[in-house]
């Protein structure tokens, strides 16, 4: 692709981070360095708020994706799902139940079999922190 103009990479560069890939893989299908792809945002600003869009947007491909991990079960994604969502914060821990744990993830996937959520419950448990005492 080094043979396109200087507006067909920074398309195709921002239209690489969009699908979720990083910078400095988008610079490089392009044909540029990544500093060259910074310099550009710095210097152009419609450039820079595109580069914005496209990195918001990378952010949705894997939020669809943790999702999508989440509804099958992965107790690791239901916590990140959890946190995502402000419902479960490390630093201002609550004791998360069980119960609540069956509760979001029939909200996430509500055609997992009880058998398999169960065993997804059980193990975003042992994911989490022990309760403080106060």
């Amino acid at each position: 692709m080094t043979h396109l103009t200087r507006d067909a990479k920074q398309t195709e560069f921002l239209k690489t981070v969009a699908e979720g890939r990083s910078i400095t893989y988008a610079a490089k299908l392009v044909g540029i360095g990544r500093k060259t792809a910074y310099n550009w945002r710095g210097a152009d600003l419609e450039f820079a708020e595109a580069w914005n869009e496209a990195v918001d947007a990378r952010g949705d491909v894997y939020e669809d994706l943790l999702l999508e991990s989440a509804k099958s079960g992965n107790a690791t994604c239901i916590i990140v799902g959890l946190k995502m969502y402000r419902r479960f914060i490390e630093t201002q821990y609550v004791h998360v139940t069980h119960a609540d744990l069956r509760e979001r993830l029939k909200e996430l996937a509500p055609d997992l079999p009880e058998d398999e959520a169960e065993l997804a419950i059980q193990e975003a448990m042992k994911l989490l922190p022990a309760p403080r005492n106060r």
